[in-house]
């Protein structure tokens, strides 16, 4: 029992170093990189979700230092996408990235579009999924 404590403790104090490493990485990176990377952390198993919201906040983060709206409104909807597929669903997460992709790239086709259809849903649309 001590030494699943100590291990617990140990866990706790190295995770925030190796994160805060990683993103001494992804400062680094373009946001199409990261875009790129949230996308495989998304699609490829094993499937992770938190980490692919992750690349897509820096994605985006870089995309509006690089004035990139295209990879910036991308990340920002499949930050949306991936809310709604967390299990609980993430639902105002979800509706905020899709909010602002509406009113700060809103001609960015086909992301607009898209944001502007999932915005208007709600989250009615995953709760009808769990159905």
């Amino acid at each position: 029992m001590r030494r699943m404590l100590v291990i617990a403790v140990l866990a706790s104090l190295v995770t925030p170093i190796v994160a805060q490493e990683e993103s001494e990485r992804d400062k680094k990176k373009n946001a199409a990189a990261l875009y790129s990377e949230g996308l495989r952390a998304e699609t490829e198993k094993p499937i992770n979700l938190l980490l692919a919201i992750s690349k897509y906040t820096f994605a985006v983060k870089h995309a509006k230092d690089e004035k990139n709206n295209d990879v910036a409104a991308a990340a920002l909807v499949h930050t949306g996408w991936c809310n709604e597929k967390l299990d609980p669903a993430n639902i105002a997460g979800a509706k905020a990235a899709y909010e602002e992709v509406v009113s700060t790239y809103p001609n960015t086709k086909p992301w607009g579009d898209i944001a502007k259809e999932k915005a208007s849903y709600k989250g009615v649309d995953v709760h009808l999924k769990i159905l």
